[in-house]
């Protein structure tokens, strides 16, 4: 049985060709694409915020407010994602049905999801 090699990591300039080659492929953007940066990040919280945060961590006894705060972070951009990606699939469904959509979705939310899709016209 022969296995795969890995394939070898692509550099920025070929992830940019590839997105922009597919940018318009409704197909392409099926499956979300989990990335994950290299380098933790720093951010600046209140004093009243940090406290918080911390009382909670130590809830959930996790040892390191930074871990918690990241899985917290996660969980909200796996829902916030989601929610994206169910109205993006709820657009894509509705050939006629923009208003509803805005009515309930919001303007911006529609207006960021028709971004991701090009609007086909009547005739084909």
């Amino acid at each position: 049985m022969k296995t795969k090699k890995p394939e070898p990591a692509l550099s920025e300039k070929e992830i940019n060709d590839r997105v922009v080659a597919q940018a318009e492929n409704d197909t392409a953007w099926s499956q979300p694409v989990l990335v994950r940066q290299t380098k933790p990040a720093s951010i600046s919280l209140s004093a009243d915020l940090a406290a918080r945060a911390g009382f909670f961590a130590r809830l959930h006894r996790e040892r390191n407010i930074e871990t918690w705060i990241g899985k917290v972070i996660q969980e909200r951009l796996d829902l916030e994602e989601a929610a994206f990606t169910g109205l993006k699939r709820e657009i894509a469904l509705k050939t006629s049905g923009e208003p509803a959509i805005l009515q309930r979705h919001g303007r911006r939310l529609a207006r960021q999801a028709k971004t991701l899709i090009p609007e086909q016209s009547p005739h084909g």
